[in-house]
């Protein structure tokens, strides 16, 4: 192994060497089409390709940011298998019948969580992110009536 900085320890030197690992699984993260993927790419102006690298980036550095937690409270698992867990986190639509076909006091809640979705719910405090109800643009407690339109509010909604 070469160096050019000559005042680091050796130590310092390998530290430096297995971190490069790091930022290089990083970037084959990029090509993962499942998560923080950069293809594919559907734009053709320049401007909107910088966007498009823009928004891959902060995507990555978020996951990278949200996996250092994870690693530093000394959960287990690589990077994939964190983000595959938090993935399976659902939102469950609580819709009581009011009658006349209306819905009433639409609650959000969270499905059923493993153990390991909890810890990592309770570490990262995504439990403050949840949506506790449909809202509109207006910022109006939603009553969308029965059909179609529930789905479509809720997909908008839990994002």
């Amino acid at each position: 192994m070469f160096s050019d900085h000559l005042d680091w320890s050796d130590i310092a030197a390998v530290a430096a060497y297995r971190s490069q690992a790091c930022i290089g699984d990083a970037f084959e993260q990029w090509k993962d089409p499942r998560f923080v993927s950069w293809w594919p790419l559907y734009h053709w102006t320049d401007s909107k390709v910088r966007v498009h690298a823009l928004y891959c980036t902060l995507a990555l550095l978020l996951a990278s940011l949200l996996y250092r937690e994870v690693r530093k409270a000394s959960v287990e698992g690589d990077f994939e298998h964190v983000i595959s867990t938090l993935a399976g986190i659902r939102g469950v639509l609580d819709l009581p019948l009011k009658g006349a076909g209306e819905r009433k006091g639409i609650k959000i809640r969270l499905s059923r969580r493993s153990s390991d979705q909890q810890r990592l719910l309770d570490l990262l405090q995504l439990q403050h992110f949840q949506p506790t109800s449909l809202r509109d643009s207006a910022g109006n407690t939603a009553t969308p009536t029965v059909g179609p339109s529930v789905a479509a509010v809720a997909r908008h909604s839990l994002g």
